[in-house]
C-alpha cells in the first residue's frame, strides 16, 4: 500500500510511522513496574500473584525446544495461519476486482471488511478464552485446540464456499467475511501458546516459528500466481487456489490438535522447581 499511495518525498516519513508503533509500545510499558506512583498495592499484587516473574538466569535449552512435540504442532500451526493470512492481504483484493468485478479504488471499505471482522473477533474471542480459563470451564490446552480449529477448519471451508460462489458477489463476499471472522480465533489460539508452553523462553520460541511463518509472506502469493497463471479472471482457476488455502489451514488446525498442548513443558520450569 505505501508502494503505491506513498508521495515521493514522504516515503520515509510515512514508512516510519507504520513501523512507529513498537519503540512507542517500549515506551509506554518500561516505566510501568512495582515502584510506579501511580500503581495500587492490591494491583500490584494481583499482577505479582498471577504473573510468572523469574529472575533466575537462564539458559536456552535449545535442544529440548526443537525436539518438544508441542513446539512442532505450533510451529506448523504458525506457518498454517501465516500462509493463510499473508496469501488473503495480498490476494484479496485481486479475487475481488479480477473475478467479482469489483472497483477496489470505490470500495476500499470492502478490502478492509475482513479484517475489520478478523479484528473484532480477536477481541471477543480472547476475552471468552480468558474467562473459560479463569473460571476452569476448561483446560488451557483444549481452549486453545478448539481454537485452532475455529481459525483453520471454518475459515478454510468458507473460502472453498467462496470458490463456488461464481459471480454472485454478494454470497461471495458474505462467504469471506464469515471466514476471515472466524479466523481472528487465531490469535487466542496457537499465537499466545509459547506463553503457555515456556513463559520463561516465550520470546526465543515465537521468534523460531515466527521466522519460519515468514516464509509464506512470499510463496502464498506466488502459489496463487502459479495457479491462475492461465487466466487471473477464471473463476476455476481461483477456486483451485481457495482449495489450496483451505488445505494448508486445515492441516495447521488438524496438526496442532495432535501434537500441540497447553501445558507448561518440564525443561521451561525454573530449576528451583525442579529440586
Amino acid at each position: 500500500m505505501m508502494g503505491n499511495w506513498a508521495p515521493k518525498f514522504e516515503l520515509s516519513f510515512i514508512a516510519t510511522l507504520a513501523a512507529s508503533g513498537a519503540p512507542f509500545g517500549n515506551m509506554l510499558t518500561q516505566p510501568l513496574s512495582k515502584q510506579h506512583p501511580r500503581i495500587s498495592e492490591n494491583e500490584k499484587n494481583y499482577i505479582e500473584k498471577h504473573s510468572q516473574i523469574d529472575q533466575e538466569q537462564r539458559v536456552i535449552p535449545w535442544r529440548n525446544i526443537l525436539t518438544a512435540v508441542p513446539f512442532l504442532g505450533l510451529l506448523v500451526a504458525h506457518f498454517a495461519v501465516n500462509f493463510v493470512n499473508y496469501g488473503m492481504m495480498s490476494c484479496l483484493p485481486q479475487y475481488l476486482s479480477n473475478v467479482l468485478n469489483f472497483d477496489i479504488e470505490a470500495n476500499g471499505f470492502l478490502s478492509a471488511l475482513p479484517w475489520l471482522c478478523c479484528f473484532v473477533a480477536s477481541l471477543l474471542s480472547s476475552n471468552l478464552t480468558d474467562f473459560l480459563r479463569s473460571r476452569r470451564y476448561v483446560t488451557t490446552t483444549f481452549i486453545r485446540k478448539v481454537n485452532q480449529l475455529i481459525c483453520t477448519i471454518i475459515p478454510g471451508l468458507f473460502l472453498v464456499l467462496a470458490g463456488y460462489a461464481g459471480c454472485n458477489s454478494t454470497v461471495a463476499v458474505t462467504y469471506i467475511v464469515i471466514g476471515m471472522f472466524f479466523f481472528g480465533f487465531h490469535y487466542c489460539a496457537f499465537y499466545c501458546n509459547n506463553l503457555d508452553l515456556a513463559p520463561r523462553f516465550a520470546g526465543v520460541i515465537f521468534s523460531m516459528t515466527n521466522t519460519v511463518a515468514t516464509i509464506p509472506g512470499f510463496v502464498a502469493p506466488l502459489v496463487v500466481e502459479f495457479v491462475t497463471r492461465d487466466n487471473v479472471h477464471s473463476e476455476e482457476l481461483w477456486r483451485r487456489a481457495f482449495y489450496v488455502f483451505a488445505g494448508v489451514a486445515w492441516t495447521g488446525g488438524i496438526t496442532f490438535m495432535l501434537l500441540g498442548s497447553g501445558k507448561l513443558q518440564p525443561w521451561a520450569q525454573p530449576s528451583s522447581s525442579l529440586t
